[in-house]
């Protein structure tokens, strides 16, 4: 996989075109797009587009067939490239489909958000939610190109620029101590100056700090997916929160962001780990008050979510459920992250049944 970085939107036509040696556009590349990015649909227009709703609950296997069939009409090869614009629910879709169209074609990432930016188009992950349950179908297959442009996240809604700061400050609380603290300063400031008070040299200078996160991010990712691609040991740890996550997602479906899940994921982690004395209860209470002072939710009850699930059961029996259905699940029992420090995790298989959570 190469990973670029495009100074400005339009380079991505330069840089797929030295990759693939594009000579005929329209036969040859292929566009999903997030509906929702319609200021840039023009950047690709000379190329086959298919704008798409990216909602988690649209992330399914009757998504991908209709995928499939629009790449059949417009008559996609082998040798086809098709290219996912968008936040992690296109780029998984896009990657699931390049994975298994004809067995494979080639596939381009142009990540949109930060969390796209920073994790979910990076590693070969590609999958489809079933029977509400998070990614259960899906394919380790890297893409061939991954073009990264902080220009796309000016125009983020602030809701989803944090779910991205979430899931940046997971990659830095399993691996980095350094890169916490740095991340943890750098958006306590960011999100504490009003916009429109920045010079254009702050702003030059946020932005250079905020694309240094971002490439370390990335850089402590494929590290460790270089190490294990297939998920058999290290890469383990990319989980840390993930396991309470999903199962919140598929209980509260479009209600949710993946991000917002993962914050609540990892507090509910690390009161996990304080409990079974993986980690000091000062440790544990200093990432919590880290994540509240970001705005980042830790409890359900802090968003403040409007219910259509089933009263009669609890949140704990329906995230325990959940969990049951987790690809990690052995068994009775689920490989789990735990946190012993800032910097430090460690993977531990858990009967479901004694999660001190639920």
């Amino acid at each position: 996989m190469k990973l670029i970085k495009a100074k400005n939107i339009s380079d991505y036509k330069k840089e797929i075109a030295k990759e693939f040696k594009i000579t005929e556009g329209k036969k040859e590349v292929f566009v999903i797009i997030d509906d929702n990015l319609k200021e840039y649909f023009h950047f690709f227009s000379e190329y086959n587009l298919l704008k798409i709703k990216a909602l988690e609950s649209n992330k399914t296997l009757a998504a991908i067939e209709k995928i499939y069939t629009w790449l059949l009409k417009k008559g996609a090869e082998r040798n086809s490239v098709l290219i996912g614009v968008g936040g992690g629910v296109v780029t998984d879709i896009t990657g699931y489909a390049t994975a298994t169209y004809m067995r494979g074609i080639r596939c381009v990432l142009i990540p949109t958000t930060l969390l796209s930016q920073c994790d979910a188009s990076i590693g070969g992950k590609n999958g489809v939610n079933f029977s509400r349950y998070k990614n259960i179908i899906g394919t380790i297959r890297e893409p061939q190109l991954v073009i990264v442009c902080t220009e796309f996240l000016k125009t983020l809604p602030q809701r989803v620029f944090k779910e991205g700061v979430a899931e940046m400050l997971k990659t830095f609380l399993i691996a980095n101590a350094q890169a916490y603290k740095k991340g943890v300063t750098f958006f306590s400031k960011y999100f504490s100056i009003p916009s429109e008070s920045l010079s254009p040299q702050n702003n030059k200078r946020t932005e250079n700090e905020l694309e240094s996160l971002i490439k370390l991010a990335q850089k402590i990712k494929l590290e460790i997916v270089g190490q294990d691609l297939y998920e058999k040991g290290r890469r383990k740890i990319l989980n840390f929160g993930h396991t309470y996550a999903h199962a919140i997602e598929s209980i509260f479906p479009n209600k949710v962001l993946h991000g917002e899940a993962v914050s609540i994921g990892i507090a509910m982690a690390i009161n996990e780990s304080v409990q079974r004395g993986y980690c000091s209860k000062k440790d544990g209470e200093k990432v919590i008050a880290d994540l509240r002072k970001l705005s980042l939710p830790t409890s359900l009850a802090e968003l403040e979510i409007e219910s259509t699930r089933d009263e009669s059961q609890s949140i704990a029996k329906l995230i325990a459920k959940a969990i049951k259905k987790d690809k990690k699940r052995v068994g009775e029992k689920i490989n789990f992250i735990f946190f012993k420090k800032i910097g430090e995790v460690v993977c531990e298989s858990v009967r479901i049944c004694e999660l001190k959570n639920l």
